[in-house]
């Protein structure tokens, strides 16, 4: 869609309450709507995918700048990414993030179609959407994959945030639960339609209403299989994917209080967006279940220091409140310098943002509690510096200090790593997550059907085993790409350490289109553009784009080839002028003393000179030359 007219171009922002997006102009007079929206939901085990697709329609008279925000949960991925271009929905392709911002700036400069999602702080996924024409609509559809939760009845649920009390003109739901089970169960729904039916072996249900009010958020049950666990097992490419899901309920158990502790605050520049006050009300509460206890505190930024020890008694930490308030926050923060602490427990205030090194693997003799607030974390780092040691990485933004101090003074049941096992080739997460609502886990079989024992615990002491039988063919026909959900639980793994792992992360986005740190998902209108800057379009126009790069390749190869013939020629032109003889002047000769016979010297004189040859033969022939020419002066003058 090219833009011939120069037009205003404002920047929207797409604001989500829950995860419905409300969409308004910058300068808040132009009234953006949500003209259309339609919700897929497909379930397999455990695992959701929901599908979104959005109409915007623009009422102005300037083209506008689209930006849209999804926050989603923990675990959530963005899996597909789609924008509409000449009224056709074209999908977008992976692509490394710093190039897709690249490209899409410099198409975009060109005031035609571009489209780009890339992932930003926490789980935040955005996307840019240019042009949204005067008068005209616009649509996007958005997919992504999350694990289901557990209610206290034991039953699989299904939320979608949608009671925003905005009217949708046109909104339509389906719902599909693409194994065996018995009817699920509708909690709640924005029509109050909703039913399932079996259709094709699939339980199915839609619903679709015009001017619907949305009052009401979409919230399904699914019985869960006999025995708490669910698996599937698909093959490809000679490996065996899996997926699976144990139910264990959340479980815990008191903790030894600490004698001495360590505290490591985070005093890097960073700190002014960090939530410090509650941190350190955290951190107060903490010393009040204490009791008696000695406080070691650390400071870290460039460097690691201590900061003093503080004798708690009965809870009062007053001289510590004190000093974390004078606290200045500057520089970076450097993972690399921190250090064992020697205390019996350490609480490790940051954002895990590590600026000036890799957050790296760290792994120490005591226990470590990670603490975070704001919106810009590295959660995954904060998460494997706790796990490796003992502990919990605990984000209090969203939660009571009541809550946080129940995670602090407990053991909770952790994930310690499966039974070895021949047939298992690896698996994800690893060892050391919490168990919370139930425990999932991907891998990959070297065998078609194999059983694996998953081991639960607290700390390291394993006290209950849970075996799974898995095989492969039960649902190897469904919609479902089970390597590409193998695929996000590894890279969510691999997001722990970040720097290290980033390459592998980006190859693992590119190769199954996940949306990560390092990797965006890209639309171009013009095959073109895709052919200039070497990027491999969607299916349907890879047909064209192999042909066009069969030309380019074909005339880059024609340019090659035409240089080197060029060349050789140059170099054969070349030899040919330097064997070619050519004549060579004689230095003038000296005048020489008077002669007799002054008719032979001027016969000598005016002879013609000797052909040109080679230049040894030259430098002779001068030489007896010279040599007769003496002879005849001195038979002269005798």
């Amino acid at each position: 869609m090219h833009i011939a007219v120069l037009a205003a171009v404002l920047l929207l922002c797409i604001k989500l309450q829950a995860q419905l997006p409300e969409v308004t102009a910058s300068d808040k007079k132009t009234p953006i709507r949500l003209e259309k929206l339609s919700v897929a939901v497909q379930v397999l085990g455990v695992r959701s995918t929901t599908t979104l697709k959005m109409s915007f329609h623009n009422p102005s008279n300037r083209v506008l700048e689209g930006t849209f925000a999804l926050p989603l949960p923990a675990g959530a991925t963005v899996t597909r990414y789609a924008l509409d271009i000449n009224g056709h929905m074209r999908e977008a392709v992976p692509v490394e993030k710093a190039k897709a911002v690249e490209v899409f700036e410099s198409i975009e400069r060109r005031r035609i179609d571009p489209g780009l999602l890339e992932k930003t702080e926490g789980n935040i996924f955005r996307t840019r959407i240019f042009p949204l024409p005067a008068g005209g609509e616009r649509s996007i559809i958005i997919a992504y994959e999350q694990n289901l939760t557990i209610s206290e009845g034991r039953q699989l649920r299904y939320t979608l945030p949608l009671n925003s009390k905005e009217v949708i003109p046109n909104f339509s739901v389906s719902f599909d639960v693409l194994t065996q089970r018995a009817r699920p169960v509708v909690v709640s729904t924005p029509t109050d339609k909703l039913q399932f039916a079996v259709s094709n072996g699939r339980q199915c249900a839609h619903e679709s209403d015009k001017m619907l009010v949305l009052k009401k958020d979409l919230i399904v049950e699914l019985t869960m299989a006999s025995g708490g666990e669910e698996s599937v097992v698909q093959e490809k490419n000679g490996a065996y994917y899996f997926v699976a899901h144990s139910f264990l309920p959340a479980s815990s158990r008191p903790k030894p209080m600490p004698k001495t502790l360590a505290v490591v605050w985070d005093a890097s520049l960073s700190g002014l967006y960090r939530d410090v006050k509650k941190e350190a009300a955290l951190l107060q509460a903490y010393c009040k279940k204490l009791g008696d206890a000695r406080i070691q505190l650390y400071l870290l930024n460039n460097r690691f220091q201590s900061a003093g020890v503080f004798e708690i008694a009965n809870g009062n930490c007053k001289s510590l409140m004190t000093v974390l308030d004078s606290i200045p926050y500057d520089g970076g923060t450097d993972y690399e310098a921190l250090k064992e602490t020697g205390a019996d427990e350490t609480l490790f205030f940051s954002d895990g943002i590590s600026t000036l090194s890799p957050a790296g693997a760290h792994r120490y003799r005591n226990n470590w509690y990670s603490i975070s607030s704001g919106n810009k974390i590295d959660g995954p780092a904060l998460e494997k510096l706790a796990r490796d040691n003992g502990g919990l990485h605990l984000h209090i933004s969203a939660t009571t200090i009541e809550h946080a101090i129940d995670q602090l003074t407990t053991q909770p049941l952790v994930f310690l790593g499966i039974r070895q096992n021949s047939a298992v080739a690896e698996t994800y997460p690893t060892a050391g997550m919490p168990v919370q609502q139930g425990f999932a886990i991907a891998g990959v079989l070297n065998e078609p059907r194999a059983a694996i024992t998953l081991q639960f615990g607290y700390g390291k002491e394993v006290t209950i085993r849970k075996t799974i039988e898995l095989e492969a063919d039960e649902y190897a026909d469904v919609d479902w790409r089970v390597d590409k959900l193998f695929a996000q639980y590894k890279i969510a793994a691999l997001e722990s350490d970040y720097v290290r792992n980033k390459e592998e992360i980006a190859s693992l986005g590119k190769q199954y289109g996940i949306v990560t740190r390092n990797t965006s998902l890209l639309v171009l209108e013009d095959v073109m553009d895709y052919v200039r800057n070497g990027i491999e379009p969607p299916q349907e126009l890879k047909a064209e784009y192999k042909r066009l790069m069969r030309q380019r390749n074909d005339a880059v190869n024609r340019d090659k080839n035409e240089g080197l013939e060029n060349a050789v020629q140059y170099a054969d032109a070349l030899w040919a002028w330097y064997q070619t003889p050519f004549p060579r002047k004689q230095p003038p000769v000296k005048a020489t003393p008077a002669i007799a016979d002054s008719a032979t010297v001027s016969t000598l004189s005016q002879s013609p000179p000797a052909p040109a040859r080679d230049e040894e033969i030259q430098t002779q022939e001068i030489e007896l030359e010279t040599t007769r020419r003496r002879s005849m002066t001195g038979s002269v003058n005798t």
